[in-house]
């Protein structure tokens, strides 16, 4: 049974309705994956007690924020992962100031950046590093961050990081991989490499 949502068809609506009732997984599967899925439907799936479709869910860019929010606070890390990579990836395009949506998505990072799974942290100073759109504070708490897999890529990358913000942090004890990837920078200027 295809589960591609037609929101314009009821009989999609009562299609998909019926594929949360009958329990099928690879059905619910496809359902969480969909990007045309309804948003009250992938919210109901981000409760679901299979972690593998919770993942999908939080993948999925038609999630609605209030299942993300749910998704940020899941046991399994996997789900995290995917809900981080892709709020970190989506964030550029939020950039505005007075979105609600933008404002979501920093308060969902700002939570991801604590967890305590380094892949979690990790995946999402892999998707900001390059982007100038990235909150100055969500920067350096990855910049800073103790496992060299999560701060390296920042350091290296980042051009939301500023001289003055490099040379705190190597002041601030820099590890000799995090010293080597501000050293790496495509752009070294005479004061930084003073330090």
């Amino acid at each position: 049974m295809s589960v591609g949502v037609d929101k314009s068809d009821n009989r999609s609506y009562e299609q998909a309705r019926d594929i949360l009732e009958a329990r099928d997984r690879g059905d619910l599967m496809q359902l969480a994956s969909d990007e045309a899925s309804y948003p009250e439907m992938l919210y109901f799936l981000s409760g679901d007690t299979n972690s593998e479709i919770r993942c999908r869910v939080a993948a999925n860019p038609s999630t609605p924020i209030h299942a993300d929010k749910v998704l940020s606070t899941d046991t399994e890390p996997l789900v995290r992962e995917a809900l981080g990579a892709k709020v970190a990836r989506r964030l550029p395009a939020h950039c505005g100031e007075d979105d609600v949506e933008h404002s979501n998505a920093i308060a969902i990072l700002e939570h991801l950046i604590e967890d305590e799974e380094v892949r979690v942290r990790r995946i999402i100073a892999e998707e900001l590093k390059l982007t100038d759109k990235a909150p100055l504070h969500i920067i350096q708490k990855l910049a800073c961050d103790i496992e060299e897999c999560v701060s390296t890529p920042i350091l290296h990358h980042s051009p939301v990081l500023n001289d003055e913000k490099l040379i705190a942090i190597i002041k601030d004890a820099a590890t000799p991989s995090q010293l080597k990837a501000i050293a790496e920078r495509a752009l070294v200027s005479e004061p930084l490499s003073e330090c």
